[in-house]
């Protein structure tokens, strides 16, 4: 649904205002969309970490292995980091992530990457054919 709630056509159709029905001016629409990249790189590393500590931990066969769980997600973090870490910040990086990775999420970041790029390559599909076509849009499903 997110890709659709940027695009002009789908805000000007359900962009009303709830009293007198007017549709939202071009200004609004244009900064709705704009806003839609706001901080999106922040959220794809949060994803894409969450998704290497994933694989990481959970591609591990030897439980011999030398890095702990907590050293795994102290390296990924430093590799990935965009900034230096706050003490604080360190001392609770596993604890930030054992809830996914225990409560059998497993590799679920990694495949949830995937399917946004599904959604978005369906979504450039009907950008293509006409959103704004009622009778391509149904046909396209």
């Amino acid at each position: 649904f997110g890709l659709w709630a940027y695009d002009p056509a789908v805000l000007r159709s359900i962009g009303k205002h709830f009293h007198t029905g007017q549709t939202l001016p071009d200004s609004a629409i244009d900064s709705i969309i704009g806003m839609q990249s706001l901080h999106v790189g922040s959220r794809l590393l949060e994803e894409v970490r969450a998704a290497r500590i994933d694989l990481e931990l959970h591609s591990r066969s030897d439980a011999k292995h030398s890095e702990s769980p907590d050293d795994i997600v102290q390296r990924i973090y430093r590799e990935t980091a965009t900034g230096q870490l706050h003490e604080e910040e360190q001392a609770v990086l596993l604890s930030s992530v054992a809830g996914h990775v225990a409560n059998g999420y497993a590799a679920g970041y990694y495949s949830d990457l995937w399917a946004e790029v599904l959604a978005a390559d369906a979504f450039e599909l009907f950008q293509e054919s006409g959103i704004g076509d009622e009778i391509t849009v149904r046909r396209l499903g």
